[in-house]
């Protein structure tokens, strides 16, 4: 029972993913769009590159890498299996490509007004029967926040390590921020490395370059185009799995002259049961 509840409802995940093939669309052109009332997001090979709330727009790029154990460079995670929303299941996109490892990432998206908010669980599972598995992942997070460009700070916080949120703030006042809480007691992983960054292409060029990524560990950034990378070092026994959720709230500020963003992103990432 505590298999099924856990690993085997992931694995259910991707049969449905499997049995709606059809639906899905794995090109290197937009491969889903969709609007959730006041929601509107849009996301190609590359990742989400787009979440428009009330039409105003807040992301330029959410991406995932992984880094095999041993391996010599990052794989970002591409050609995923989109399946639609339907009724009351939510949109979701399956990776599945690296040996040994499945990665979904299911979106929730709510808000009435003039917030928005999108809950994301980002869900790592050993598909091995025998295999325990090592790998380190990356969430990369580059928002561009209404606004005056290239006028944005962000830092991790807090300096003394055990790093528990990132925020970035734009010289107009607005904001984004993500908080991260642990799920349970047993289990509490948080980041291993990160950085902030000024110089996004940059940053994202080198997870690209076929080599491996040593992040600095820089927690501020500003003022510029601000973004940020966050690195997770994990081991999965056969048939275990990780999950790490996510809360994004947006507020528009009508009191400042451009659109403000408040946000909280919780992260929460908690040891899976095995298969009984």
């Amino acid at each position: 029972m505590k298999g099924q509840s856990t690993f085997g409802q992931f694995l259910l995940a991707g049969a449905v993913c499997s049995v709606l093939l059809m639906s899905a669309v794995t090109s290197s052109a937009q491969i889903y769009t969709f609007t959730r009332g006041i929601n509107t997001v849009a996301g190609t090979d590359e990742g989400m590159v787009d979440w428009k709330v009330n039409g105003v727009d807040y992301l330029n790029l959410q991406a995932f890498f992984v880094r095999m154990d041993g391996a010599t460079a990052e794989t970002q995670l591409t050609s995923g299996t989109y399946v639609p929303p339907m009724g009351t299941r939510p949109p979701s996109i399956t990776y599945s490509s690296i040996p040994n490892l499945r990665v979904g990432n299911t979106m929730t998206f709510t808000g009435s007004g003039s917030s928005g908010i999108l809950n994301q669980t980002i869900a790592l599972a050993n598909t091995s029967a025998t295999e325990t598995i090592k790998f380190s992942f990356f969430l990369y997070s580059d928002f561009n926040l209404p606004g005056a460009a290239g006028s944005d700070s962000v830092a991790i916080n807090p300096a003394t390590g055990n790093y528990a949120n990132a925020t970035q703030i734009s010289a107009n006042g607005s904001s984004v921020r993500q908080d991260f809480q642990l799920a349970t007691i047993a289990y509490n992983v948080f980041p291993a490395h990160i950085e902030a960054t000024l110089d996004p292409a940059g940053l994202l060029a080198s997870l690209k370059d076929g080599g491996v990524t040593a992040l600095s560990d820089l927690r501020t950034a500003g003022m510029g185009d601000a973004a940020w990378v966050l690195q997770w070092d994990l081991e999965l026994k056969p048939q275990d799995g990780d999950t790490i959720s996510l809360l994004y709230v947006a507020v528009p500020e009508p009191s400042i002259c451009a659109f403000g963003l408040v946000g909280a992103l919780a992260v929460m990432l908690r040891r899976r049961l095995t298969l009984g």
